[in-house]
C-alpha cells in the first residue's frame, strides 16, 4: 500500500486533506510525518 509504505513521501507533491469534521485528516497528517521522520526526513 503506497499510503503506508512512504513512496508519495519522495513524489514532492503538495497534500491537501479535505472532508467533514471526525474523518481522520489530522491524524492521517500526523502519521505521514511520522513516516517521514521515519525514513529520515525533516518535517516543518
Amino acid at each position: 500500500m503506497e499510503r503506508s509504505d512512504g513512496r508519495y513521501i519522495y513524489w514532492g507533491r503538495n497534500l491537501v486533506l479535505y472532508g467533514p469534521v471526525g474523518t481522520g485528516k489530522t491524524h492521517w497528517a500526523i502519521a505521514a510525518g511520522l513516516r517521514a521522520c521515519e525514513l529520515g526526513m525533516t518535517v516543518t
